[in-house]
């Protein structure tokens, strides 16, 4: 089942929080990605928006958190589009 939901999420690619390297982007705030990783803002009908410069790691975030495959893993069914992709 998690695998069919990360099929039809349309991931550019498959990556985990557990590879991103935090250390590399240290203006990022691990606590709140890690939050974020629980998914609860799916809940309340939030959106989250990532905001930066090419190369700053936001695709991958968002791939990795619960704004992702995290997601999937909880049951949840996840459609992933880029902001380009959108024009």
């Amino acid at each position: 089942m998690v695998k069919r939901r990360i099929k039809a999420a349309k991931f550019p690619a498959t990556k985990s929080l557990d590879s991103f390297d935090f250390k590399a982007m240290p203006s990022l705030n691990k606590m709140l990605v890690m939050e974020l990783a629980r998914c609860d803002y799916i809940a309340r009908n939030e959106n989250i928006i990532a905001v930066g410069n090419s190369g700053t790691g936001k695709t991958h975030i968002a791939l990795a958190l619960g704004l992702g495959l995290a997601a999937c893993q909880k049951g949840l069914a996840v459609g992933f589009i880029t902001a380009s992709d959108r024009l």
